[in-house]
């Protein structure tokens, strides 16, 4: 999946100027996330195409690496994963990035307003956290949280 994420990357970018709830008006063509790294090559062509829409199934585990550069310190890079919990899709397009939890309507990934709205998020939160025990030691905890 390494030879997509230049490309994925430049996409989140160039998604600045778009936003609210789009409905699909033509047929793309859908890959199962299990399929993606094997097939990289072909989805690739088609990424820089129409675009391509991802489908993660309910289980689906992500990779996900956080990064941060701070003035004060920097992050070591852990990997976690993202595991869905519904079945989701994700529309990587000249126009952005979108997700959907239907594979019809999609919202920018950066348009919280749109977000809220198609997924009927009523709250949210941000928490930062600072623990010290003998047996964990220090620790910092952060989480995010939409209901």
């Amino acid at each position: 999946m390494n030879r997509i994420g230049l490309p994925l990357g430049m996409l989140l970018f160039l998604a600045a100027g778009c936003s609210g709830i789009r409905t699909l008006a033509r047929d793309l063509p859908v890959i199962k996330a299990v399929d993606l790294e094997d097939h990289a090559e072909q989805y690739l062509a088609q990424l820089q195409g129409d675009g391509v829409i991802v489908e993660f199934e309910k289980g689906d585990a992500v990779p996900v690496t956080v990064i941060a550069e701070l003035p004060f310190a920097s992050l070591e890079s852990v990997e976690n994963h993202l595991v869905f919990s519904k079945n989701t899709w994700i529309l990587l397009a000249r126009g952005g990035a979108f997700i959907s939890p239907d594979g019809r309507r999609f919202a920018p990934v950066y348009d919280v307003k749109a977000l809220k709205k198609l997924y009927g998020v009523k709250h949210g939160s941000l928490t930062i956290g600072f623990a010290v025990s003998r047996e964990e030691g220090t620790q910092l905890q952060a989480g995010v949280s939409l209901h």
